[in-house]
């Protein structure tokens, strides 16, 4: 819940509608603290995407572009979370992509250089993790590589299969 009441859910509704207010802007935000707190420390930078399916509102006006399945209104978010690499506690949001497919599927994906394919999501990412986290000592990689790497921490457990 992002608010305890009406009022306060309409000021914040008010904040996200206001001119001087972006996505850009408060993903910036979010990274430069989570630089600060992981300055000097040894951090994960883990990065993954997920998708998010609306099939319920095929009709509706709401600028969502294609899902994984090609049926579905949907999006990506693909963030960037710092993790102590020492204690395994999160320091903070890095940086997110959001991708929304409004156009038609691509062909000639191999013909296409990368920063014209989402796969250069995991780059872009890498270089903010980079620039945003320059304070610390900073170790990139997917999230079931990190994942893997922090199971030490015995906070929780993976099982990978391999077909």
């Amino acid at each position: 819940m992002l608010a305890k009441d009406r009022n306060e859910a309409l000021s914040f509704g008010r904040f996200l509608d206001h001119t001087c207010v972006s996505r850009d802007e408060m993903l910036t935000t979010a990274g430069r603290f989570t630089g600060q707190r992981a300055a000097g420390r040894h951090v994960l930078a883990i990065q993954d995407t997920t998708e998010f399916n609306f099939p319920c509102h095929a009709a509706s006006e709401s600028g969502f572009g294609r899902s994984g399945n090609d049926r579905d209104l949907g999006l990506f978010l693909h963030p960037t979370i710092a993790v102590d690499a020492v204690h395994g506690g999160m320091i903070g949001l890095v940086g997110a992509q959001v991708l929304n497919r409004r156009d038609a599927k691509v062909d000639g994906l191999k013909q296409r250089t990368i920063e014209e394919k989402e796969s250069c999501r995991w780059l872009f990412a890498a270089d903010e993790a980079s620039e945003m986290l320059a304070g610390a000592s900073v170790v990139h990689g997917s999230a079931l590589e990190l994942w893997k790497a922090l199971e030490q921490f015995e906070l929780f457990s993976i099982t990978i299969s391999q077909a």
